[in-house]
C-alpha cells in the first residue's frame, strides 16, 4: 500500500521515486473557494489535515475550516453560492 504525500504538490509532480504512480490530478492544486491556497499537514502515517482560512484568508481566525482524518473535523464548504438577489441575469 502507498503512503500519504508529504506535500500537496506530490499529487501533480513526482516525488522523485521511480515508482510514482501519478499524476493524481490534472493541472495545479486548486485553491479554496475564496481563492486562497489550502494548507495540508501530515499528522501521522495515515492521518492528515486540510485547512483553509475562510473568507478572510487569515490563519487562526474563527472562520478557518478544518478537514481531518480525525473524527472531530468539520467538513470543508462548497464554493459560496449567490443569494436570491444575486441570481443569474
Amino acid at each position: 500500500m502507498g503512503r500519504l504525500p508529504t506535500r500537496l504538490s506530490e499529487l501533480v509532480e513526482s516525488d522523485g521515486s521511480e515508482r510514482w504512480p501519478g499524476p493524481f490530478i490534472n493541472g495545479p492544486i486548486p485553491n479554496d473557494p475564496w481563492g486562497n491556497p489550502v494548507k495540508y499537514i501530515v499528522l501521522g502515517e495515515r492521518q492528515y489535515e486540510l485547512r483553509c482560512f475562510g473568507p478572510d484568508g487569515i490563519e487562526g481566525t474563527e472562520d478557518d475550516i478544518l478537514k481531518s482524518t480525525q473524527q472531530t473535523a468539520a467538513p470543508l464548504p462548497s464554493a459560496p453560492q449567490p443569494g436570491p438577489s444575486e441570481g443569474a441575469r
